[in-house]
């Protein structure tokens, strides 16, 4: 990818940025929406972007009935991923010049349930293959 700051082209700085647009809890399941930023590793400009959702279940028998209204989530916390493809189907090693690149974002959600007060950690992680990015 060529950077338009540094005049050059440049790898990426690794892991990708990721952030939070939106939470929330619907169907009783956490959902994040995460933005995760591809930049230039020697100057941190943006060059390319994603959006990706993430969901977990939520896994609770506090009673029955209940809804999205009986639980509480905080801001979760998120961090960027990257993983190369190296092995195919077969369990046979790619060559380096077919290998796939895939960045993502790790989240973790803390909800609270508001007729127990038991608090919920969740963990969940999506990706996308980096031919998906947009350039900024």
């Amino acid at each position: 990818m060529r950077c338009d700051q540094c005049n050059r082209f440049v790898s990426y700085d690794l892991p990708p940025q990721a952030e939070i647009l939106d939470h929330e809890i619907a169907n009783l399941t956490a959902k994040a929406q995460v933005r995760i930023v591809l930049t230039c590793a020697e100057c941190s400009t943006e060059l390319k972007e994603t959006e990706i959702e993430i969901t977990a279940a939520i896994e609770h028998a506090c009673g029955e009935g209940m809804s999205d209204d009986d639980f509480e989530m905080e801001e979760p916390d998120v961090e960027g991923t990257d993983r190369i493809e190296s092995l195919s189907k077969k369990g046979r090693a790619i060559p380096a010049r077919y290998r796939r690149t895939f960045y993502g974002a790790e989240v973790k959600f803390k909800c609270t349930c508001q007729r127990c007060e038991e608090e919920i950690e969740l963990s969940a992680s999506g990706e996308s293959p980096a031919s998906e990015f947009d350039e900024l």
